[in-house]
């Protein structure tokens, strides 16, 4: 029954769980062929177990590695956006500093914003 249910005959599909339970029950009533073909179908399963565990890590770890390639980019870009920041805050403090003097507001206004948008 177990070699039955191991491939499968007769439009019966093959079910490893059914065989394997046929087999123990063979092998422990003394079936030699039985106890053969339990260990050959536990050895099976237990690479295809260590196989689909190989290939788990295998993914967890690339996406692992994908995730911290994506943060290290959003640091980098959070970074970035915050030294144009600073840049255009330095301009801007200069050149109010430079413009302090004047009396035309408005004029002083324009050179700050178009020095601040040349620096983005």
């Amino acid at each position: 029954m177990g070699l039955y249910c191991e491939r499968g005959q007769d439009g019966v599909p093959p079910s490893m769980e059914q065989a394997e339970a046929w087999y123990r029950r063979a092998a422990a009533q003394g079936h030699a062929r039985s106890r053969a073909r339990l260990d050959v179908l536990v050895a099976r399963r237990d690479a295809a177990v260590a196989a689909e565990k190989a290939e788990g890590e295998a993914a967890a770890t690339a996406a692992a590695a994908a995730a911290a390639a994506t943060a290290a980019a959003t640091i980098a870009a959070a970074a970035e956006a915050r030294a144009r920041e600073d840049t255009r805050e330095e301009v801007g403090l200069r050149v109010r500093e430079e413009t302090r003097g004047e009396t035309g507001g408005l004029h002083s206004y324009t050179l700050r914003l178009n020095v601040s948008a040349s620096v983005g």
